[in-house]
């Protein structure tokens, strides 16, 4: 599946699905989804539902059907980045200069405000989000615990498939945590080429 966006009328942009068969490589059909203004977008690790940021809040889209079956409101300005928790209960979504909110998917209430921007993460257990060096519990915000030594700014953080490893970049390094000591085991150096 892939996600696109073609401008038209002004600064409006239509939102166009396309569905690839992996083996083949063959594009199966494509969906005209929604027509506005859009940034970020996210599917589910389920991979049932479509989160989309339109104007100034987030769709909820059936992937199966391409129709709208929800809608998340009180979001942040400028969102560039939404997170679908593992378990598909919550939904994160963070910008450049506003806090992080997160929503309860099944009742599409707001659940929590944290301070801080940027990408966002959930452990396995979906009972903390991480952000950068700070994971807070979930639903409270409290924070639990701080790592030290980030980045000056992250732009992407990942949860590895075990659960324990924590990998955050920015800034030129990317740092990789482990998740129940605190310890960033190996910083990587890197540079973007133009």
């Amino acid at each position: 599946m892939g996600l696109g966006r073609k401008k038209f009328n002004g600064d409006k942009y239509e939102l166009v699905m396309k569905f690839w068969n992996l083996q083949t490589k063959r594009l199966l059909r494509t969906t005209k989804v929604y027509s506005g203004d859009f940034n970020s977008s996210a599917i589910s690790p389920n991979g049932k539902l479509l989160a989309v940021n339109v104007d100034t809040s987030i769709l909820l889209f059936d992937v199966s059907t391409m129709k709208q079956i929800g809608k998340l409101t009180e979001c942040p300005e400028f969102i560039n980045s939404i997170t679908f928790s593992p378990k598909n209960q919550f939904i994160a979504a963070g910008g450049n200069v506003d806090p992080i909110k997160v929503w309860n998917i099944s009742n599409e209430k707001p659940l929590m405000t944290a301070e801080g921007f940027g990408r966002t993460a959930f452990s396995p257990d979906e009972k903390t989000l991480i952000r950068d060096n700070t994971f807070r519990e979930i639903p409270n915000g409290k924070i639990v615990k701080e790592f030290q030594g980030r980045s000056p700014l992250v732009n992407t953080v990942q949860v590895g498939s075990d659960g324990i490893t924590v990998a955050s970049g920015g800034g030129g390094t990317i740092k990789i945590w482990n998740l129940q000591t605190g310890v960033t085991e190996r910083p990587l150096q890197y540079r973007v080429w133009n």
